[in-house]
């Protein structure tokens, strides 16, 4: 005959508390996976920033990357032309993640080398490669070569206003900020690349463009000082001035408003 289990007060006492415990553990556990499948969704969620380009972005990754270094990366490819990066965009993407923010910055060394025409016809090529890609794209315009004569500098303000022109057409961003290059001191003694303060001037504005883009999104059409890309309305007219041998640019705004035009500097 099987004895009954004794369950004294004390026994029973005991028993509650170890009950508890596991509840309370269970709790806590569960508290804690929550907390990690939460910061594993918050994670995924975290956009990826890729600025890519030629030989001008070098030194600005502490600039682009300061804010969030894990998922902002700076790629230099030294002496690419648009081709170039094209046939590299896809192996520097890999793993980007969903929807991430691209800044490409080429195209000086095609004005040394390529006619206009060339030059439409790779950007255009790239643009087709960009579109198979799910992502915010954003081309920065073309900056002044200090070393080259006025042809060089008319070269690239025409081109920066076909480039405006086109990334409106394809549904893509665009800013320039040549007019912050009239200063000599912003390039290095070969006056090709960007000395030191160059290099802060050109991560500050890249930098900020992330930032600006992520607040406005893909509706954003411009970043504060910056012109993204043009509104159906905008009419952009390029003026060109010499300051000793760089070649200033300056746009013109006219955005009309309503029945109104207003126009800015």
């Amino acid at each position: 005959m099987e004895t009954a289990q004794n369950l004294g007060p004390r026994r029973i006492e005991e028993g509650t508390r170890g009950s508890i415990r596991e509840d309370r553990n269970r709790h806590r556990s569960g508290l804690e996976g929550s907390e990690t499948r939460l910061l594993d969704r918050t994670v995924a969620r975290r956009r990826q920033v890729y600025v890519i380009g030629d030989s001008l972005l070098r030194r600005l990754d502490r600039p682009v990357t300061r804010a969030d270094p894990e998922n902002r990366r700076v790629c230099c490819l030294l002496g690419a032309k648009i081709r170039d990066v094209d046939l590299r965009l896809k192996r520097i993407l890999k793993g980007a993640g969903k929807n991430p923010l691209i800044i490409l910055h080429v195209g000086t060394n095609d004005t040394a080398r390529f006619s206009l025409e060339r030059i439409k016809e790779d950007y255009a090529r790239l643009g087709k490669t960009l579109k198979e890609i799910e992502a915010q794209i954003i081309f920065s315009g073309i900056l002044p070569v200090p070393r080259e004569g006025q042809q060089r500098a008319d070269r690239i303000v025409r081109i920066n206003s076909w480039l405006r022109e086109w990334c409106y057409k394809e549904g893509f961003g665009m800013y320039g900020y040549w007019e912050a290059f009239g200063d000599r001191q912003l390039f290095s003694r070969d006056r090709l690349h960007l000395s030191r303060e160059g290099n802060k001037t050109s991560g500050r504005e890249a930098g900020s463009s992330c930032q600006k883009s992520f607040k406005l999104g893909n509706l954003g059409r411009r970043l504060g000082d910056v012109q993204l890309i043009s509104t159906p309305d905008s009419n952009i007219e390029m003026v060109s001035e010499i300051r000793g041998d760089i070649a200033g640019e300056k746009r013109l705004d006219i955005i009309r408003m309503g029945g109104r035009t207003q126009r800015g500097l």
